[in-house]
């Protein structure tokens, strides 16, 4: 079982409580099973027992975790909680115990995944995984012409389903396009992409040949700094909600709160905690498919830890973006926000 690499963490885990308030699931549930302590004690019994694997209820614990990793990021020993459900789900998927709602998302996942490529010949491509506007506020921050590749996903979604063969064929279809592109640099505005390409792909032997991927927080600081995009005062106070994708799986934490400041935006913390996680299930990345009524939770959490009902919220995560604004929340992108009080050098 995948299970058995993650040994350390069950043994770990199980008996401590040191980090369940940092647990997103376990917050709004307030059930033992929702935090790392939990998962770890279900998933001793099902090592010691493997055919407890297909207890329902066990199942449906493992596809309620958010996947945050707060709880790792802040552990004084980093044991990868986060690492260890990621591989019961594949165990899951091994013994052909998928939830019937699992299956259909990766299927659907899979009919639409269809990628294209526009632009020729640039060395900046942008990837984008949303039929919004990111190329485009890209493109006017930086007055640079680029290559755009859309995809609906880039496998993260199968991977952290627990589909890692329907993952990993995705992956190798859309690094073979960005290097067919000829481009360097790989610049997306989703941190759920950037990690699935700067992390996931290299795990799956895919080597980028030299190619850079960034983030477009870590890009635009570049740019920034070196003077070739100037960002205009502007004296709004804003929230900003780190993206768990940057800060618990890439240490991405100054660059988005640096930019905002150099716009002149005053930066209040939001929340009681600031190792807690408020991306609302963004490394589950189908969180509120599968499970709407737990996300709606962490919605009206969301909102008790808001200091008044009109503050503005700005994110780095579009599915943090599309939840909150979905809720009514006044929420802007970062790249919204930069644009609001940008000028090009």
């Amino acid at each position: 079982m995948h299970i058995q690499t993650h040994t350390d963490v069950i043994s770990a885990c199980r008996f401590c409580f040191m980090c369940r308030h940092l647990d997103t699931t376990g917050n709004v549930t307030f059930r033992e099973a929702d935090t790392p302590r939990g998962r770890a004690l279900v998933l001793d019994r099902i090592r010691m027992n493997p055919e407890q694997l297909a207890n329902p209820d066990f199942i449906n614990v493992m596809y309620q975790s958010t996947l945050s990793a707060a709880c790792r990021k802040h552990c004084v020993s980093h044991y990868d909680e986060a690492g260890l459900v990621l591989q019961a789900r594949r165990d899951i998927v091994e013994q052909n115990l998928v939830p019937e709602a699992v299956s259909q998302l990766a299927q659907s996942i899979q009919e639409q995944f269809d990628p294209k490529l526009t632009g020729e010949g640039q060395d900046v491509l942008i990837l984008s995984t949303q039929k919004d506007t990111f190329e485009h506020q890209l493109v006017h921050l930086t007055d640079k012409t680029v290559q755009v590749l859309q995809v609906n996903d880039t496998g993260k979604i199968p991977s952290v389903l627990g589909l890692t063969d329907q993952a990993k064929e995705m992956a190798k279809q859309i690094a073979a396009m960005i290097k067919k592109s000829g481009c360097s640099t790989v610049v997306t505005n989703s941190p759920a992409a950037f990690d699935a390409l700067k992390n996931d792909y290299p795990s799956w032997e895919i080597d980028w040949d030299g190619i850079t991927i960034e983030h477009s927080s870590t890009y635009l600081t570049k740019l920034v700094d070196a003077k070739k995009v100037t960002l205009q005062c502007n004296d709004e106070v804003v929230y900003y909600i780190d993206s768990d994708y940057l800060r618990n799986y890439n240490d991405i934490t100054v660059e988005p709160r640096q930019l905002l400041e150099q716009a002149g935006y005053q930066l209040n913390p939001f929340g009681t905690n600031p190792e807690e996680s408020y991306a609302l299930g963004e490394a589950a990345m189908v969180l509120d498919q599968l499970h709407p009524k737990l996300v709606q939770m962490m919605v009206e959490r969301f909102k008790s830890m808001m200091d008044q009902p009109l503050d503005r919220i700005v994110t780095a995560s579009p599915y943090t973006l599309r939840i909150l604004r979905g809720a009514g929340i006044d929420v802007m992108s970062l790249e919204e926000a930069l644009l609001a009080c940008s000028a090009k050098a």
